[in-house]
């Protein structure tokens, strides 16, 4: 029963360990990307509104813990309305275009980027400029882009795999 949980903390630790050791070597001019983020995206996608808001929380927590020096629940903020937001907009997002995931991932990258990088202004956490959080969404959108059909194969193939939890009846 709590098999299909347990995978996805597998996945996010996997994704939480590709980013803290793999991704910076690869990093381009300093941008990297956000699998956690993904992840949240991919799992509010699939599963729906509490798989995704439930992934979203953990992966915010496991940013703002371990990858981030922003304000604590910051990221958790970021993530959980992302995963909001694709939740509400999942219904409409039928078509079988092999760009529609690539263009998804791009937008949840660059939106998440943004909605965090303000935050974090207005929190007086960061003083970068308007052209700076520009380029870093942009930057991150492209490697959503480019990733997104790689993680998304990966895990939906994983998720498919482990039905989902079902909750035990009240009795």
């Amino acid at each position: 029963m709590m098999r299909r949980t347990l995978l996805i903390a597998l996945v996010l630790l996997a994704a939480l360990l590709l980013q803290t050791s793999l991704l910076p070597a690869v990093a381009i001019a300093g941008f990297r990307p956000d699998l956690l983020l993904m992840v949240t995206a991919i799992v509010a996608l699939r599963d729906g509104a509490l798989p995704g808001l439930r992934v979203g929380a953990v992966a915010g927590l496991l940013t703002d813990l371990l990858l981030s020096e922003s304000h604590l629940g910051l990221s958790v903020v970021t993530h959980v309305g992302i995963a909001h937001v694709l939740v509400l907009v999942r219904p409409y997002l039928t078509t079988s275009s092999p760009f529609l995931g690539p263009a998804v991932g791009f937008t949840t990258a660059f939106v998440g980027t943004l909605v965090h990088g303000i935050l974090s202004i207005l929190l007086a956490d960061s003083l970068a400029g308007a052209a700076t959080l520009i380029v870093s969404a942009v930057a991150l959108g492209i490697w959503a882009t480019l990733l997104w059909p790689l993680v998304d194969s990966a895990l939906g193939r994983l998720l498919e795999a482990v039905p989902a939890d079902v909750p035990a009846e009240a009795g």
